[in-house]
């Protein structure tokens, strides 16, 4: 959150004082040790899932929409807690740890650098009521606010639907997320666009918000999340 936000975090800040998620070190919500020791991804990466690309890597992805995925950590426990923790846990402050490494992982991959803009993964209306924000717009908005790349609120969620996490069958979680979005602006035409949110596990709903868009004349659509499953 900024503007007002940066008051609100200064009020929080000092009435709430932040313990870190991992190993509870009061300070900040991830101390630089146990950042330090996330597992980063590193290079060469799959150019299509995102994960790293070593001598056992067989890419399973079969999109038909999305072009390509990158993401900044392995999907491990801490880092499992610290998405839990983000999204369930109220502590939505931790996008402010996390928006220059995107910003910088973005900047360094040339087909994401060229995007015209940034969107985010949205929830039902009625889920973000519940949770009180959505994760992934605070690391859109955190992502855009470092790297100057615009930052729109391209689509809309028209369907309640069942929590992927609790689905692991790939095409269970793709009928599970049929038809939840729409656009919300249809001035996507020949652009380039990366579309953000925190974990990738199966690809089914970017690749299906690649679908909305890219029929909405979208020329290239990217994933950019915190942590990659595949």
């Amino acid at each position: 959150m900024y503007g007002k936000g940066k008051f609100l975090n200064f009020l929080l800040d000092f009435f709430l004082p932040e313990l870190c998620v991992i190993c509870g070190k009061k300070g900040e919500l991830l101390c630089d040790s146990c950042y330090s020791n996330l597992a980063f991804l590193s290079v060469p990466i799959c150019p299509l899932c995102g994960a790293e690309k070593t001598a056992s890597h067989k890419c399973k992805t079969d999109f038909s929409y999305l072009d390509g995925v990158r993401s900044l950590l392995k999907f491990t426990e801490d880092v499992r807690r610290i998405i839990h923790s983000y999204k369930y846990a109220g502590v939505w402050r931790l996008e402010r740890r996390f928006s220059t490494p995107l910003s910088n992982l973005l900047m360094s991959d040339m087909r994401l650098k060229s995007a015209d803009l940034i969107t985010f993964i949205p929830l039902h209306p009625l889920k973000k009521f519940m949770r009180g924000f959505n994760q992934a717009e605070l690391l859109c908005k955190g992502i855009s606010e470092v790297s100057e790349l615009e930052c729109a609120h391209l689509l809309k969620r028209i369907k309640f639907t069942k929590s992927q996490t609790g689905i692991e069958n790939k095409k269970k979680r793709r009928e599970n997320i049929r038809g939840a979005f729409i656009l919300k602006k249809t001035d996507v035409g020949g652009k380039r666009i990366v579309v953000v949110d925190d974990v990738i596990t199966t690809g089914a709903t970017l690749e299906e918000v690649s679908k909305v868009l890219k029929k909405g004349g979208a020329k290239e659509v990217y994933g950019l999340t915190l942590a990659n499953a595949m």
